[in-house]
């Protein structure tokens, strides 16, 4: 390898742990996706920060194509069969990805959905497994309602805030805003994402994108009085 090749030092998986976490930073795929191999030509074992930073340089292409979101899933598929992929930074990345490979149009809403809501429940059960774990924690339930959002899904959006809140997770901001955006054009669900919004604890409603979710919404409802209320 480079490292041997140039320096007669041979890198170790933190190495190749900090080479990916570069490339994720500089959006650099191709980067990541080489160094990944070459740890995998060490035979060393990847940790839970290689899965994450690997998901982090997916989620941060700037092509994502159908073939850079099946990597993201394999690597992913990795962490799980590895025990780590109960990671918040690796399942946050890769439902970011998913997001944005639906938003390019290169990849399936069902199909994303789909994914994001399983990755999602089976963080539930490990958390009720684990209870002193983190997981999920707010970047993965924002990341989900990213998903149901690009993918036009209020069902599933309206189902993860239940979950959120027979559980006991906290509420955050860009949650609550990626949520109301996802129930958008979806007259029911709109009347009881406002009626979530409306009951919201103020630290997690009291933001200009909540605001801007919520007044899109009270407008597609024909409550201007509302809307300007917010205003």
């Amino acid at each position: 390898d480079t490292m041997w090749l140039k320096h007669g030092v041979a890198p170790n998986v933190r190495t190749y742990n900090s080479l990916i976490t570069a490339a994720a930073r500089a959006g650099n795929l191709s980067a990541a996706k080489a160094v990944l191999e070459e740890l995998d030509a060490d035979e060393l074992e990847p940790t839970d920060r290689t899965f994450g930073s690997a998901l982090s340089a997916a989620a941060n292409d700037v092509a994502r194509s159908a073939e850079n979101v099946r990597w993201a899933i394999d690597v992913y598929r990795r962490a799980s069969e590895a025990g780590v992929g109960a990671n918040n930074h690796a399942v946050s990345s890769l439902l970011t990805t998913l997001a944005r490979g639906v938003a390019s149009g290169s990849w399936s809403g069902d199909d994303a959905v789909e994914r994001a809501e399983s990755i999602v429940d089976d963080l539930v059960d490990f958390q009720s497994n684990h209870p002193g774990s983190k997981v999920p924690n707010a970047a993965v339930w924002s990341a989900f309602m990213s998903v149901c959002a690009r993918c036009g899904r209020a069902e599933a959006a309206l189902g993860a805030l239940a979950l959120m809140r027979d559980k006991g997770y906290p509420l955050e901001p860009y949650t609550l805003a990626s949520a109301l955006t996802a129930c958008r054009g979806a007259p029911a669900e709109e009347l009881t994402a406002l009626e979530v919004f409306e009951s919201a604890p103020p630290d997690a409603s009291n933001t200009t994108a909540v605001r801007n979710a919520a007044i899109a919404l009270y407008a597609a409802r024909g409550r201007a009085d509302r809307a300007f209320a917010l205003y």
